[in-house]
């Protein structure tokens, strides 16, 4: 890997802040991962929530590993694959089901706060693995004000 070289230390804190963002996508998708697997005792499918959130983190991961993140169209690809893979999950899977079964016959009082909490999961999955795609912006925007200095 090429050492970058930046203009002023500002470039280089924005730059290295927003690699640290792109760790948090691959370590978001797969701590969702680690909570799918507590949920299901550690049993997930070929075609399911956790196979999708493990290739969004795995994938992160192994190019954060290997990538210096200094090229923008290269981090535009990685941003698009993020994005397909998601919509991908979404239209495979829709949005998960609550966790909640209510029903008029089985309820047995566990209150209203726990009920909307079980209710809302879905949603908070949605949700977090939609704002993990920010970082992945944010280090493409930064890639793109990068300017290679000309050695004199």
């Amino acid at each position: 890997m090429k050492k970058l070289i930046f203009k002023n230390l500002t470039e280089q804190f924005q730059f290295e802040s927003a690699m640290a963002g792109v760790k948090t996508v691959a370590f978001g998708n797969l701590f969702v991962l680690l909570l799918i697997l507590v949920g299901n005792s550690g049993k997930i499918e070929w075609i399911s929530i956790g196979s999708f959130c493990g290739m969004s983190g795995g994938l992160i991961l192994v190019i954060n590993h290997f990538y210096n993140w200094a090229r923008p169209t290269i981090n535009l690809l990685v941003l698009l694959i993020y994005i397909l893979i998601l919509i991908l999950e979404l239209n495979i899977l829709g949005i998960p089901t609550p966790l909640t079964e209510s029903s008029a016959y089985n309820y047995y009082g566990k209150g209203m706060l726990l009920e909307m909490a079980l209710y809302l999961v879905p949603f908070i999955y949605v949700g977090i693995r939609t704002v993990l795609i920010i970082p992945l912006v944010i280090i493409y925007y930064r890639a793109l004000k990068l300017q290679p200095i000309q050695p004199n």
